[in-house]
């Protein structure tokens, strides 16, 4: 299978459709057959759970979000979905049974200054990683 960016003139977002049928293309080729699927710092997660559904048969779905506005759409909607910092141990361990977990922090380059956004701790987190392993 060939890989590739988004589409020519559409920023990358995760939640994009081409990019999550990327993903369930992958899984299908490592073997995953209907696997538990957690999405960590989902946002609106309705896409991705409808095309995991579609396409991999997924055996449970969960998002994992900061804002519990997100949460609060999200399970609106139907999808699962908890409230919590990526960085809490006691939030992640709810999901050490998953078969696959994405992370997907917000691509907006200011993200660590919207108030609220990020807990204090993983602003600096975000920082680190952003100062070690982001450079071009």
């Amino acid at each position: 299978m060939n890989y590739h960016v988004t589409q020519a003139g559409r920023p990358f977002a995760r939640t994009n459709r081409q990019t999550i049928e990327q993903r369930a293309d992958i899984l299908r080729e490592l073997g995953y057959r209907q696997p538990a699927i957690a999405e960590i710092c989902c946002g609106d997660c309705r896409r991705q759970q409808q095309i995991y559904q579609e396409q991999l048969q997924t055996a449970r779905y969960c998002g994992l979000d900061l804002s519990p506005e997100v949460v609060a759409l999200n399970r609106a909607n139907g999808v699962a979905c908890l409230a919590g910092d990526a960085l809490d141990t006691a939030v992640m361990r709810q999901f050490l049974d998953f078969d696959v977990i994405f992370f997907g922090p917000p691509s907006q380059p200011n993200v660590m200054d919207i108030p609220g956004c990020l807990s204090a701790p993983s602003r600096r987190v975000m920082r680190l990683l952003s100062a070690c392993c982001c450079k071009s």
